[in-house]
């Protein structure tokens, strides 16, 4: 595939119209999968792996194993234990075909996440241009995730084809320094994560360290971008006194 190719294509696992609180306005959010963090809080764990996956919802199963057969990469197996018949799913194995979701008809399995192209995405979110103004506030478009620094060159290609649409872009912070460079002309609004001040505890509950992220804050601050900090507050945490000293500070 080429580099054109593969900037034309990301993993989505949701669009999600009527946004209230993901920046200004009425707005659509495009949700990307794969996440360079793994936030022991995150709402959106779904998100995090980069590829696909499958979701299996036991309690909608009937146990007509019409899947078993379906899936040729032997995702789903059927045991016996004690004189029972029983689901075991191995989702790592999972090509995301969705061979087995076609023949389930209880919803009992989901694919999470599926490569969709600019076209697909700009003619889905162009669905809801008309309510970006109804509010009063100009609405527009939110880049949320997983982590959509990820997907820069995607981001770049929707944006070029929007012109006069309002970009927000919620980060975590954590990405190289170049790809902030890259994409900062395309952003309006970045909503960044301010998620813990000590470095130990953020690499304890986030999985990195946050020197990259506050020294990328600390760029687009300098380059007058506007930037809003959302801060998760987790009890027990990140609620102290040091933690809240580090945001005033920043």
């Amino acid at each position: 595939m080429t580099e054109q190719a593969i900037s034309q294509c990301a993993t989505i696992f949701d669009i999600q119209s009527f946004s209230l609180h993901d920046g200004p306005g009425i707005r659509t959010t495009v949700f990307f999968k794969g996440c360079p963090l793994s936030c022991l809080w995150c709402h959106n764990p779904e998100s995090n792996a980069a590829r696909p996956q499958l979701m299996f919802h036991s309690k909608l199963c009937t146990g007509c194993m019409q899947c078993v057969p379906a899936c040729r990469q032997g995702v789903h197996q059927v045991i016996e234990h004690e004189g029972n018949r029983m689901h075991v799913v191995d989702a790592g194995l999972c090509i995301g075909s969705g061979d087995c979701i076609k023949v389930c008809c209880y919803d009992a399995l989901t694919l999470v996440g599926s490569l969709m192209t600019v076209d697909e995405v700009i003619d889905r979110v162009s669905k809801d241009l008309r309510y970006f103004a109804l509010k009063g506030d100009q609405g527009g478009v939110t880049f949320s995730g997983g982590e959509p620094m990820l997907h820069v060159p995607f981001i770049k290609a929707l944006v070029s084809r929007m012109p006069g649409v309002n970009f927000c872009m919620e980060t975590s912070g954590y990405a190289p320094r170049e790809s902030f460079e890259e994409v900062m002309p395309c952003i309006d609004l970045f909503l960044f994560d301010y998620k813990m001040t000590s470095p130990t505890l953020h690499t304890q509950f986030c999985g990195k360290d946050n020197a990259l992220i506050l020294e990328n804050l600390d760029y687009l601050h300098e380059s007058g971008k506007p930037i809003v900090l959302r801060l998760p507050l987790i009890p027990t945490i990140n609620d102290s006194a040091d933690h809240f000293d580090g945001i005033a500070s920043c």
